[in-house]
């Protein structure tokens, strides 16, 4: 599994990474309030502690590398007070 973080306006960033099931993940990011388990194949969570307001941001989990990858251009973050017509 692979967790990546979307701010606004920017691209996706790894924060996490499980590559077999009951392995602890590989923290990828500075920030050690975050934590991941896998407990079995079709199981795994992600956590973000003590939540701070700039951790405001899209959350993707991908079972593959190249899943994530595919499919990340097609989700849209409209700012917070924006409008679009």
């Amino acid at each position: 599994m692979y967790c990546y973080r979307q701010d606004p306006r920017e691209g996706l960033r790894l924060l996490l990474s499980s590559r077999y099931e009951g392995m602890e993940a590989e923290n990828e990011s500075e920030d050690k309030r975050l934590s991941a388990s896998r407990p079995d194949r079709k199981n795994f969570s992600l956590t973000l502690t003590a939540l701070q307001l700039n951790d405001s941001a899209v959350y993707y989990c991908a079972s593959s590398l190249d899943t994530a990858l595919q499919s990340h251009g097609a989700s849209i973050q409209k700012p917070f007070g924006q409008f679009y017509q």
